[in-house]
């Protein structure tokens, strides 16, 4: 389950996304993302923020990727067999979303904010 918590009341607070053993993500403010890397992906999201539709571009082919919404429910699971791939969220609701992707050799998480 992830959760998000503020650092301040200010409405430009830092925001952290956590999964109960480490930190996935941090925004510098309400309206991007700075993702928390532990690997070698060399992931890109375009845009993030987005209205649904989103580019994913990585370094690596043949990925799994998942996206889990904000109660850790897993919503969308599929492969990108190439190194680029859209990605729909335009049915779901604004929120913070949990992209995973998982390669043969490592895994990285980045938050997806859905306006």
């Amino acid at each position: 389950m992830f959760t998000i918590r503020t650092l301040s009341s200010n409405l430009n607070a830092a925001l952290c996304i956590y999964e109960p053993s480490k930190t996935i993500g941090v925004c510098d403010d309400a309206t991007s993302v700075k993702p928390k890397t532990s690997d070698n992906l060399h992931v890109s999201i375009y845009p993030n923020p987005t209205t649904g539709l989103f580019n994913l571009t990585s370094s690596v082919k043949n990925i799994r990727y998942k996206i889990y919404n904000n109660v850790g429910e897993e919503i969308i699971s599929n492969e990108i067999d190439n190194y680029s791939t859209q990605i729909d969220l335009s049915n779901s609701p604004s929120g913070v979303y949990i992209l995973q992707l998982i390669s043969e050799n490592s895994s990285q998480e980045m938050a997806i904010i859905k306006d």
